[in-house]
Formats: C-alpha cells, sequence, structure tokens
C-alpha cells in the first residue's frame, strides 16, 4: 500500500490496516515512487481475486502486473484520493432528536401555548411537593390541570 495522496487523515498504513479486517494479510507501506491521479491497484499471478476484492474498495480496476509478485497485490493511492466515503462518518443531524424513538404517547399543546407537566405525567412529585386537586404544588413550573403554569 503506497499513498501518493495529500489529502488530510489518508496514510497507506491506516489503509493497509482496514484491509487486514475482512482478512487481507498486512504489507509493506509508504510513500509512493510514482504520483498517479488515480488510486491503481496491480496484481501478481494468482491474485486476481482478491485484486478485484480490493480495487472495489477504491472504485478501481485491478490489473495483472510482471512487476507485481506472485499470489501479491499493490495499492497506490492516488493524488486524488481523499479517503473511501464508506468510511467517513455521517454528519450528525441538525436536530439531536431526529433520530430518537419517541418516549410515551404524543402530547398536544394547549391553544394558548402551554406544555404538558412533567409532574402530572406519572412522575412522582419531589418530597416538597404536594398533590391535590387536580394540581400540584411546590412543582418547579407550577401544574394544573396537567398543564405548566409557569410557577403561577
Amino acid at each position: 500500500m503506497f499513498n501518493a495522496s495529500s489529502a488530510a487523515g489518508v496514510s497507506s498504513a491506516n489503509e493497509a490496516e482496514v484491509l487486514v479486517g475482512p482478512g487481507f494479510k498486512e504489507g509493506r507501506t509508504g510513500p509512493a515512487a510514482s504520483r498517479p491521479k488515480t488510486t491503481t491497484v496491480a496484481y501478481g499471478k494468482g491474485a486476481k481475486d482478491a485484486a478485484d476484492r480490493i480495487a472495489a474498495r477504491y472504485g478501481a480496476t485491478a490489473a495483472e502486473s510482471a512487476s507485481a509478485a506472485a499470489g501479491h497485490v499493490v495499492v497506490t493511492l492516488g493524488t486524488a484520493f481523499t479517503g473511501v466515503a464508506s468510511d467517513r462518518p455521517t454528519s450528525a443531524p441538525t436536530d439531536p432528536g431526529t433520530n430518537v424513538a419517541q418516549q410515551g404517547p404524543v402530547v398536544d399543546a394547549r391553544p394558548d401555548g402551554g406544555i404538558p407537566c412533567v409532574f402530572w405525567a406519572g412522575v412522582a412529585p419531589s418530597p416538597k411537593s404536594s398533590f391535590s386537586g387536580g394540581s400540584v404544588t411546590g412543582s418547579p413550573c407550577g401544574c394544573r390541570d396537567g398543564w405548566c403554569t409557569g410557577g403561577q
């Protein structure tokens, strides 16, 4: 695995390590002697299947080469190589709650913008609170009939 790319975070050692995961044996790594624009995958006799699998990762076509030892695959990351898209983390959603499963039933807000009181929703009032007649006194928001009154 040789690297002609100067992209941040790209290294031949890291890429070689990634290929060990699916069962390839890590070989030599380092800077590329040549600087091809696109990534190249060359293989020696008997390594076509492995080379095709590796080439698929890089969107390249494997080519047999007399300069590659029998049973070996030589990958040169091209100058245009910036990483494999499937290795990049997906960006976080702008709304952190986007991928969170709904917790409990849907609750409608009151027309005046009031919000449901969590103390009314089955959560025990704090020790300083008391519950009577549809309201919770001493709660941070001042619940009345299941709605937050803002402490009033």
